[in-house]
């Protein structure tokens, strides 16, 4: 339905649990939105790449690359979860130098040019690539979910589009925009080439009123639960004291909820600030 209605682009998140179990990963679901599909582009939002090796890597996104010709887009992310590192035995705080090793590597596996690498994490050479290589004429798109200035420098030294974290306040999104676009500049990329997404809870009713009696409850109890969790960030990009989570505070800086004119509204007063190619919408 997606497609239909005319959006560009659909994610799924990774991983994905159904009463603490792992459900079908994301690789499973986007094989299954690709045969039902034609057009739209489709990737995995938050794929914690510093988990896996360069290789297992490489060969992932190569996979969805040709079950995804010319509409695939690997989201890629540092990680935050210290308990998924501890389930996949990896150190948590090497989370960063791994995300950013792989990251150096991927191109160079993908060229398939001989190479060796040894880093501080990884072996990489050139004899053992030849399964991750890409056969496409560019190199896959990376977008790359950030919830801080080192990740969105990480992604605008590269040249790659970031996904602003969702928790973050509307006027952190765009400082962070305003930070990426002088990093870009300084790193010499063109920022017009460059997407801008944003990323955000919207619920559209045929009135404002009828808006908030539907779904200002449960995003409220859904947003004081990530406080509770030190997931929801302050104006600093500090984790927000759960007392401080008024109705007020999480419907002003977090949600956009509204009737057609209101919500178009507030996503106008964002879009225009950081000159927005992408509007996403997270599916509850």
């Amino acid at each position: 339905e997606a497609e239909t209605f005319g959006y560009d682009c659909l994610f799924v998140a990774e991983p994905t649990f159904v009463d603490d179990v792992p459900d079908l990963n994301a690789l499973d679901h986007l094989r299954i939105i690709a045969a039902a599909t034609d057009s739209i582009a489709i990737g995995i939002a938050n794929s914690v790449i510093a988990l896996e090796e360069p290789l297992a890597v490489a060969q992932q996104i190569k996979e969805l690359e040709e079950l995804l010709p010319n509409r695939h887009i690997a989201g890629v992310a540092v990680g935050e979860d210290e308990e998924m590192f501890f389930q996949h035995s990896v150190p948590f705080e090497q989370c960063r130098d791994r995300f950013e090793e792989i990251l150096d590597v991927l191109p160079k596996i993908w060229h398939g040019e001989p190479f060796q690498h040894r880093g501080k994490n990884f072996e990489v050479t050139a004899d053992n690539t030849k399964d991750s290589r890409n056969t496409a004429s560019n190199d896959p798109v990376i977008w790359v979910t950030a919830r801080d200035i080192p990740t969105l420098s990480s992604a605008a030294k590269r040249g790659y589009p970031i996904l602003p974290y969702i928790l973050s306040e509307h006027r952190v999104v765009v400082e962070q925009y305003q930070a990426f676009a002088e990093i870009l500049e300084r790193s010499g990329h063109d920022s017009e080439k460059i997407a801008r997404p944003l990323v955000r809870d919207i619920f559209v009713a045929n009135s404002s009123v009828e808006a908030e009696a539907r779904a200002l409850d449960p995003f409220i109890k859904l947003y004081q639960g990530y406080a509770q969790n030190c997931e929801l960030l302050d104006f600093k990009n500090q984790p927000k004291l759960p007392g401080t989570c008024s109705v007020k505070n999480i419907l002003s800086h977090h949600l956009i909820i509204g009737d057609a004119h209101s919500v178009a509204e507030q996503l106008a007063e964002l879009t225009t600030s950081i000159d927005c190619t992408h509007i996403i919408a997270r599916m509850h």
